[in-house]
């Protein structure tokens, strides 16, 4: 092999070494849920990290962010060279004439310009989609607390709601065969009858609702429909200080994930402005080409292309970079104002939440009290059903009441650290999971 055969192998290697190879990727045949979560009793910072490992939409999240990565980084390389070849064979029998060729190698300058702009661009958009995997993490995490608190509160507030339908459909029941004996009217068998049907429905939805729930939090989970839930009580989320919501809101752009995103996304946008700008100017294109004709001349030269800008393209791209970039400068103001207005009313409902759900504890321990002395007397009869069914159903009212405002504390406060980027609920670390 001659030298310049050899250089051809050489060089066809080296282009070929990086090269991708192309492999298939069926598609999935079957469901990829978890079928059963751990055994041990599920608490709430176990939930959020069961979440974080196995939710199939934050593995689509993950693949998205990879996707964007990618893309940036595309964004961001220089274009490459143009080799081109040609030859040419002469067809005339006259002697002395030789066959043709042309090589040249072009390169387009204005991509050179423009470089460090696109380059920023590209850095700015892997940061962006990184933060906002982070940020989709956070907001799993918060979800699936949420849904682990309503579950939990949901079975109590059930539970109560069951006990007060028993209590008065057998009020109901007491009235019917009072009404038979005549010791009371029938505008009060009527009364208790509709308060039986009200108490019910009010169950029956309390149950709909939890499946649902039940539902949904398996889904966050990863695991299958049919997987056991044993959830731990979660407890009261303790109150946020008010100097440490002031103290969030002052460094919230400096913390929060989905700003730094937008921060992100900011600097990209004004490097692709930058860019624009360039872009306004003419193209150019430097080539070096080497040539020899069919008399057997050689020749060498260089080969310049400017692309001219006069139909206002390049304006238009500069135009349409500034309104991005103004359109996400709203974007990002329009999220540090709607962080501070709703962490300030999150605050007031959790402080408002919280004082209502210590008067209603405090009173538990008297209608516990009357309750078992109404359930003593009513069972050697010395208590009339009608004011058993009052006494019992006072203390599972309130007892319901609790749960609901309970997992409204749970929701509030869930909502509160996510807006304000604080110190989490629940120490959930962010698992890289599957996918």
């Amino acid at each position: 092999m001659n030298a310049g055969g050899f250089v051809s192998v050489a060089v066809a290697t080296i282009l070929l070494a990086g090269c991708a190879v192309y492999h298939t990727a069926p598609l999935p045949k079957s469901p990829d849920l978890a079928p059963a979560l751990p055994r041990q009793t599920l608490t709430m910072a176990r939930a959020t990290r069961f979440a974080l490992a196995h939710n199939p939409d934050l593995a689509v999240a993950r693949r998205a962010a990879a996707l964007a990565a990618a893309r940036a980084g595309l964004a961001g390389d220089l274009p490459d060279p143009t080799l081109s070849a040609g030859f040419d064979h002469p067809t005339t029998t006259d002697v002395g004439y030789v066959n043709a060729y042309t090589f040249g190698l072009a390169q387009e300058l204005t991509a050179l310009a423009t470089h460090p702009a696109a380059a920023d661009q590209a850095r700015a958009e892997r940061d962006r989609a990184a933060l906002g995997l982070v940020w989709s993490q956070w907001r799993l995490a918060a979800a699936t607390a949420g849904l682990y608190a309503r579950v939990w509160y949901g079975q109590r507030q059930t539970a109560a709601l069951g006990r007060t339908a028993t209590l008065l459909a057998a009020q109901a029941r007491h009235s019917g065969a009072a009404l038979a004996r005549r010791d009371v009217t029938l505008a009060r068998v009527g009364a208790d009858l509709v308060a039986a049907q009200d108490a019910g429905d009010r169950h029956a939805g309390a149950l709909r609702a939890l499946a649902a729930d039940r539902a949904a939090l398996r889904a966050l989970l990863g695991v299958a429909p049919t997987a056991r839930l044993r959830l731990a009580d979660p407890g009261l989320p303790p109150l946020l200080p008010r100097a440490v919501l002031v103290g969030a809101l002052s460094r919230l752009r400096r913390v929060r994930p989905d700003l730094l995103a937008l921060q992100a996304g900011y600097r990209a946008r004004n490097a692709g402005l930058r860019a624009a700008i360039l872009e306004q100017f003419p193209g150019l294109a430097l080539g070096l080409n080497r040539a020899g004709d069919t008399s057997g001349v050689q020749s060498e030269g260089l080969t310049l292309g400017v692309t001219l800008p006069l139909f206002g393209r390049a304006q238009d791209r500069v135009r349409v970079a500034r309104a991005d970039r103004a359109h996400l400068r709203a974007v990002y103001q329009a999220r540090l104002d709607q962080a501070t207005s709703e962490s300030w009313r999150l605050w007031r409902a959790s402080v408002r939440i919280a004082k209502r759900v210590a008067g209603l504890e405090a009173t538990l321990p008297r209608l516990r009290r009357m309750a078992r002395a109404g359930t003593a007397a009513y069972r050697s009869g010395e208590l009339a059903p009608a004011l058993y069914v009052e006494l019992a159903g006072d203390l599972a009212t309130r007892q319901e009441e609790i749960a609901h405002l309970k997992t409204e504390a749970w929701a509030d406060a869930i909502a509160l650290r996510l807006v304000l980027a604080v110190k989490p609920l629940i120490p959930a670390t962010i698992a890289k999971g599957r996918g």
